[in-house]
């Protein structure tokens, strides 16, 4: 949550500025809602890639799936 916007928005309720206080509110909720937005996306995206149970290919070849802990020992070894 932005710290800024959030202290702005409490000095303009309590000085009774409340169109500058509403305002200030307004931004804080679309950034807070975009920010869960954003998470959600990547929790559809990485629920996808572990049901698909596709490789990743990084530098060191990270498994993803139930079953792959013992691929990852075994490739270690």
């Amino acid at each position: 949550m932005p710290g800024a916007r959030l202290y702005y928005m409490m000095a303009g309720m309590v000085a009774g500025k409340y169109a500058i206080a509403f305002e200030h509110l307004t931004v804080i909720a679309e950034t807070c809602i975009g920010i869960a937005f954003g998470f959600w996306i990547i929790d559809i995206v990485v629920r996808n890639i572990r049901k698909t149970g596709k490789k990743l290919q990084t530098d060191h070849s990270l498994y993803i799936g139930l079953n792959d802990s013992r691929k990852c020992r075994k490739r270690l070894r």
